[in-house]
């Protein structure tokens, strides 16, 4: 017997410009779909810290954001 696998979850990856204007650094971040996170941490090039909710984002600070299915 075969059975179709069963969409479990979906994690997305961005590609986020660095919250100092002056700075070309790009920040990957990954997080699961299933609720809203944070982004903390600091940038490795200029050292500027951030906390950020993702859903808070301006489209003008992501570059990239892809969609990976996880099935069960």
């Amino acid at each position: 017997m075969f059975f179709e696998p069963t969409l479990d979850h979906t994690i997305i990856h961005m590609k986020i410009k660095c919250f100092n204007k002056s700075c070309d650094n790009v920040i990957d971040f990954s997080y699961s779909e299933d609720f809203s996170p944070r982004m903390v941490g600091e940038c490795p090039k200029c050292g500027t810290e951030y906390s950020r909710k993702i859903h808070g984002l301006k489209d003008s600070e992501i570059i990239s954001r892809t969609e990976q299915p996880v099935y069960r």
